[in-house]
């Protein structure tokens, strides 16, 4: 999905919320921080669309290399200085797995949100409350069903019932 179509989206769905003026600007904002969120998820129940393969070479800039670097998956003879990398062992590179985070959309160049299509409608929807929040407008049922989703997925584990009802 385009940037400017989650945008659409959000707006059909906020339609008839009466005193919500948000711009796109701030929409865009809203649909990072939810494209970062589900990415986050993904990381951590190591989903195959966030782990990124790449041959390293001693002397690289690691940040040129490793766009969106996260961690390693595994260990490897690698070290960090001063922004370049340095493989430990006999060879000059080596073959690494990692996680990678998501870039900040920019809405002038519209590109497609950069999380899988399977999991887009959770970011519009995390998106939809947050945009919801903003206004302070009750967002228990949207939360709700974000979390019910979350658990379904297995994201997040099932709260229980003191967490549900609120009872600290």
């Amino acid at each position: 999905m385009l940037l400017l179509t989650a945008i659409e989206q959000l707006r059909a769905e906020l339609r008839g919320v009466e005193s919500l003026d948000i711009s796109d600007k701030e929409l865009t904002y809203y649909v990072n921080r939810s494209c970062f969120l589900v990415n986050t998820l993904l990381i951590n129940v190591a989903h195959p669309s966030v782990v990124k393969e790449k041959v390293i070479n001693t002397g690289e800039d690691y940040k040129t290399v490793l766009p969106n670097f996260l961690r390693f998956i595994g260990n490897y003879p690698i070290r960090f200085s001063n922004g370049l990398i340095s493989v430990e062992d006999d060879t000059t590179s080596c073959l690494v797995r990692y996680y990678s985070n998501v870039s900040p959309l920019v809405l002038a160049e519209n590109p497609e949100l950069p999380i899988p299509l399977d999991f887009q409608d959770i970011a519009i929807m995390y998106a939809r409350i947050s945009a919801l929040n903003r206004q302070d407008m009750d967002t228990e049922p949207d939360q709700l069903l974000l979390q019910n989703t979350l658990v379904a997925l297995g994201f997040i584990a099932q709260p229980t019932t003191e967490e549900r009802v609120g009872v600290k």
